[in-house]
């Protein structure tokens, strides 16, 4: 009963802002498209909708997935911290380059899914097909190797071996992008050339 008490009042005090920011604000059009608006609203949401489904006597279980939306209340620490919005601003920067990034990688993983397919033959069955092998391909180039899906033939352990040495290389990529934009945001914040706000960072 506290928590839930608790969850209300945060709740009610929440809805209160969105309200008024709405009610106050001399651009409706612009407020209404923010993603920050969009986040606060679905942190509130879901207590309406569960109390409303408890109100109902409602036994749709499938609802309750929308418990999961409360995790969009973590977004608003980006309203509320300025080193938090300079992050998210560095990767809006950097979108496009990530997107690019985020292509060559997803043609890495049927190429080298393709390749260990052939590789393995008929002699792995946990890479009997090209999708199977994709998940190998994920998980390496990924760097995280699960070890659940493994070469066995010695083409593969090559391929295996080449694979892994090129996702290290690959996955440096993107991390000295989102730096050098860290490190520009920064500098601009810093010198004052910065004309995001927290309100419009994430638009």
């Amino acid at each position: 009963q506290v928590l839930f008490y608790a969850e209300l009042l945060t709740t009610c005090f929440f809805t209160l802002d969105v309200l008024l920011r709405f009610c106050t604000t001399d651009h409706p059009i612009k407020l209404a498209t923010s993603v920050l608006t969009w986040i606060d609203i679905m942190s509130v949401l879901p207590f309406y909708i569960q109390n409303c489904l408890k109100i109902a006597k409602s036994n749709i279980s499938g609802l309750r997935v929308i418990r999961l939306a409360r995790v969009f209340r973590m977004f608003k620490l980006f309203r509320r911290n300025k080193k938090l919005a300079l992050i998210a601003l560095s990767l809006k920067r950097s979108a496009s380059e990530l997107l690019l990034f985020v292509l060559v990688w997803g043609l890495g993983v049927i190429i080298f899914s393709v390749i260990m397919y052939y590789a393995e033959g008929d002699k792995n069955p946990k890479m009997d097909s090209i999708i199977a092998a994709s998940w190998w391909a994920v998980a390496t180039m990924s760097t995280v190797g699960y070890g659940d899906v493994y070469p066995v033939t010695p083409p593969g352990q090559i391929v295996g071996t080449i694979v892994s040495f090129l996702s290290m290389i690959f996955l440096a990529m993107p991390l000295t992008i989102i730096v050098s934009s860290f490190s520009k945001t920064y500098k601009d914040s810093k010198k004052g050339k910065s004309k995001f706000s927290n309100e419009n960072t994430l638009e």
